[in-house]
């Protein structure tokens, strides 16, 4: 009987030892996607740092702090999309010019949001506001800025921003599948997901500042469209709030 105790507890120590030895080892999996995901948080500010070389932005803290607070909002009913996590503090600013000349919006993994001032000015609703974020959280969870740079065998100096052979130029396909979360985005924050479509028509009717043609534009409408008769209608959803004709004024004396 003795015998068997002390076997029990010989084996209860190896147990235990063995549980601290492997629960505290890093797997290498895991060890290896925090390596990447660091390597792909430097290189996004290094990009970050030359695109905002290459734009002019907005001074505006009263702008930026509204448009946070849209996208706290939007993140904190989808944390799934981009995780809440102080550490990384998204900045959100306005651009007044690009080259090229058209009314793009960006986002840098890690960084912060670029959204078109003459884009922005065009706006009626709080939800077209919204709908602009929710687009670019959706292509950052999607990771398309940064599959499009790692097909660029040295990402750099070398990288272009703009035009139809930048790194922002997403396939279609990118495109359609963010309209498709951006819906999902708005709705669970309490937006009108009709913003979507109202973003799109914003650019039918500048076509000549659209970084889209009015084909795709007729293919995100219709992909909106569709995605938003998958739920149910918002009661009482975010129409205008006092901040946003704040914004909205502020916008258009610049």
């Amino acid at each position: 009987m003795k015998v068997m105790m002390y076997v029990r507890r010989i084996f209860l120590v190896v147990g235990l030892v063995s549980g601290l030895i492997f629960g505290c080892a890093v797997p290498k999996h895991t060890a290896d996607e925090a390596i990447k995901a660091q390597k792909e948080r430097a290189m996004s500010q290094k990009l970050g740092v030359r695109f905002e070389s290459m734009v002019d932005k907005v001074n505006s803290k009263t702008l930026s702090n509204y448009l946070e607070t849209v996208f706290t909002r939007l993140q904190e009913s989808s944390p799934s999309v981009i995780p809440i996590d102080n550490s990384l503090l998204l900045r959100i600013e306005i651009l007044k010019r690009i080259p090229q000349n058209k009314w793009s919006n960006f986002a840098f993994p890690n960084r912060g949001f670029y959204l078109s001032l003459g884009l922005l000015k065009t706006f009626e609703y709080e939800s077209e506001i919204a709908a602009v974020l929710a687009i670019q959280m959706a292509h950052l969870n999607q990771r398309d800025l940064l599959e499009k740079v790692s097909l660029v065998s040295q990402p750099g100096p070398d990288v272009g921003f703009f035009g139809s052979k930048g790194v922002f130029a997403f396939s279609q396909e990118n495109e359609v599948s963010a309209i498709k979360s951006a819906v999902g985005i708005l709705y669970r924050a309490g937006y009108d997901s009709r913003g979507v479509i109202s973003v799109c028509e914003r650019y039918k009717e500048n076509l000549k500042k659209s970084p889209y043609s009015n084909e795709a534009l007729d293919v995100f409408i219709e992909t909106a469209r569709r995605e938003i008769a998958l739920y149910s209608p918002v009661r009482n959803p975010i129409v205008r709030t006092s901040e946003f004709i704040k914004m909205n004024r502020l916008l258009r004396n610049l």
